[in-house]
């Protein structure tokens, strides 16, 4: 496990879907907080509204999912997570 706090922005990690939140998805990137994926993230990404868990769900965002994502800001114990540009 590495520290959440060695993550620099634009650091690209594979992660696991492992909490769905009506504002987005939790994902485990081998740190030790997890990251957040925001729902408008997602929306940005597919052109379309996302609505809540079941939205997020339709997207492919289900527990369990495997996804890559980059560092989008981490700060104040916080760990923002975004899509890679691949």
């Amino acid at each position: 496990m590495v520290s959440a706090s060695t993550l620099q922005v634009g650091d690209e990690l594979i992660g696991t879907v492992v909490r769905i939140e009506p504002y987005g998805v939790f994902v485990d990137v081998g740190a030790n907080r997890k990251g957040l994926l925001h729902i408008q993230t997602v929306a940005d990404l597919y052109k379309k509204f996302i609505d809540g868990e079941k939205g997020l769900i339709e997207a492919g965002l289900e527990r369990g999912a495997r996804i890559r994502v980059a560092v989008l800001k981490n700060e104040k114990k916080r760990l923002a997570l975004d899509f890679t540009s691949d």
